[in-house]
């Protein structure tokens, strides 16, 4: 189970996105959280197409979270270089600062979104 001060720090994290979205007047699409029982998954919707752009796992035994994303089989594989934390908080601000990686549509860099 995912802790609620997690959900609440992607949730903040989301806005911030769709903030900087709109500041961009990128307006074509949103994004969006899907959030599991041990997942928060980013997506991103266009008005035909759902982009799934990165997930983040949380593991209960182990109190930790990994990053993950979508490969060709549909299946979620651990992101290489991101190694898992018990702190949410670091994985958001990861994603954020490897912008062109996780968030092509938003390529110009602004402050840490956490």
């Amino acid at each position: 189970m995912i802790p609620d001060i997690d959900r609440l720090r992607a949730r903040r994290w989301l806005n911030d996105l769709n903030a900087e979205r709109r500041s961009q007047n990128r307006l074509h699409f949103e994004y969006d959280l899907v959030v599991g029982s041990a997942t928060i998954e980013l997506i991103e919707r266009h008005s035909d197409l759902v982009l799934s752009l990165v997930r983040f796992r949380y593991t209960k035994t182990q109190s930790a979270w990994r990053l993950q994303q979508q490969v060709k089989d549909g299946r979620f594989r651990a992101v290489a270089g991101f190694e898992p934390t018990p702190y949410l908080a670091e994985l958001l601000s990861d994603v954020a600062q490897a912008r062109t990686t996780f968030l092509p549509s938003l390529r110009r860099s602004t402050d840490l979104l956490v």
